[in-house]
């Protein structure tokens, strides 16, 4: 059972029942879970926001992966394989790793990241709070947005931003690159 020290946020009742029916085999309703889990009180916290978006990303990707849907779970994981800036998302790039090797070489992923990392680029993304510039690298025809730096993102800062998003667990295990200071105890 996930979330055991933050049992009173009905988001975390929803991931951890939607878990246990996908452990069983049991998916009636999982999709209805995940959506609440979504829609629901967060607590406070961003980190808080971050670990549960996570964690539903997660969970539908081995939803799909139960219902033998690869390319959808493949698709889902991808959203969040750069989100490691305010929660661990090890168990969502693990899996990752896992199917994409079923398609791909080490070797092509690689090279395929390498060519989609030196093409990032900048987009505003307007919420109804705030607008902000975000970094995207489309990776295997999958835009996905990069979490990482905190620091409004600037096109002059091409260096940096590579740099910092070749430090990402992703980045590194895809490539299969050293992980020394991501694994934990």
């Amino acid at each position: 059972m996930i979330f055991q020290n933050c049992k009173t946020f009905k988001a975390y009742k929803y991931l951890n029942k939607a878990e246990r029916k996908i452990k069983s085999g049991n998916l009636k309703n999982v999709e209805f879970l995940l959506n609440k889990a979504d829609t629901t009180y967060m607590g406070f916290c961003g980190n808080a926001y971050a670990e549960i978006d996570i964690k539903i990303v997660e969970l539908k990707g081995k939803y799909f992966l139960k219902k033998k849907d690869t390319t959808s779970a493949i698709k889902t994981l991808l959203d969040n394989a750069f989100n490691d800036a305010f929660a661990d998302n090890r168990e969502v790039v693990n899996l990752t790793d896992d199917l994409l090797k079923r398609v791909y070489s080490k070797k092509e992923l690689t090279e395929k990241l390498d060519q989609s990392i030196e093409a990032f680029y900048i987009k505003e993304v307007v919420s109804k709070n705030y607008s902000r510039d975000n970094i995207f690298i489309d990776f295997l025809n999958h835009n996905i947005r990069f979490y990482g730096s905190l620091i409004e993102p600037e096109i002059n800062d091409r260096e940096r931003i590579i740099e910092e998003i070749r430090e990402t667990y992703f980045y590194k295990k895809i490539t299969g690159k050293k992980l020394e200071h991501w694994e934990l105890n």
